[in-house]
């Protein structure tokens, strides 16, 4: 059941007499659209407050635009420091860093490799010692 307080596409596509395609078109590849439109539309979903629901997109394109990281321990300077520049590469894709801890016990850091894959993330890094054949 969809959110009635939620705007969707054609909620946007209406306030900026264009077709939702338009709007799909303007959020997923910008420079196909005409600057004028693509004003146009950027103005709709801001005063709309439109979130694009990216599950839907992932489903389309088999992408979650998620990596997944999984650090021996939150305590280390050593692992925050990296996986901070590594967000910074990511988000000059577009791309949403998902973070677990192992603790460093083998059996979770299995379960935080299978979650994360289980939640659509399109990659991981793992941090730290070497793995048996099954948790790769």
């Amino acid at each position: 059941m969809r959110d009635t307080n939620r705007p969707n596409l054609e909620d946007v596509a209406a306030l900026a007499g264009v077709s939702t395609a338009s709007i799909s078109r303007c959020i997923n590849n910008p420079k196909k659209v005409a600057e004028p439109t693509r004003l146009r539309i950027q103005k709709a979903i801001d005063s709309l407050g439109y979130m694009p629901h990216f599950g839907g997109r992932a489903l389309a394109i088999n992408r979650t635009n998620t990596v997944g990281a999984i650090i021996p321990s939150m305590e280390n300077a050593v692992f925050a420091s990296g996986l901070q520049a590594f967000q910074e590469t990511l988000n000059d894709s577009k791309v949403t860093l998902l973070v677990g801890s192992s603790n460093y016990n083998a059996s979770q850091e299995y379960d935080q490799i299978r979650s994360l894959l289980s939640q659509g993330a399109d990659g991981l890094l793992l941090i730290g010692k070497d793995r048996p054949k099954k948790t790769l």
